[in-house]
């Protein structure tokens, strides 16, 4: 079982929606205690700002939406780029692959080391 939450929420909350990433964390941390036995890992990818569309489908009109992207891209130490949805998915096909067997009950950053400088 893969979920994907969010580090942006570890640093910035929008109350709901920060509130169901919050628990796709948990049920992250404490499911894998339950499903172990039936051989079930529990894993979660927290990526941060990640490129899509998202803030065109939500209304903002194409030049606000690329600000928004460069302002939230200079808070990545690593790179100063935003996360492309490539990178998301690559974590996830490697927590759900045979080489991550010994793995359940993370949450894995995916988020260029933003969390790292409080951004």
């Amino acid at each position: 079982m893969s979920n994907v939450a969010s580090t942006t929420c570890i640093l910035t909350c929008g109350s709901i929606y920060c509130a169901s990433k919050a628990a796709c964390d948990h049920i992250t941390k404490f499911s894998p205690i339950e499903l172990a036995k039936s051989g079930i890992r529990v894993n979660a990818v927290n990526p941060s700002f990640v490129e899509t569309n998202i803030l065109v489908n939500a209304g903002f009109t194409e030049k606000e939406s690329k600000e928004m992207f460069a302002d939230e891209s200079r808070k990545h130490p690593l790179n100063e780029r935003n996360i492309k949805v490539e990178e998301v998915v690559d974590a996830i096909l490697f927590l759900a692959s045979d080489k991550a067997t010994m793995i359940t009950g993370s949450c894995l950053k995916v988020d260029g080391g933003r969390e790292l400088v409080g951004q």
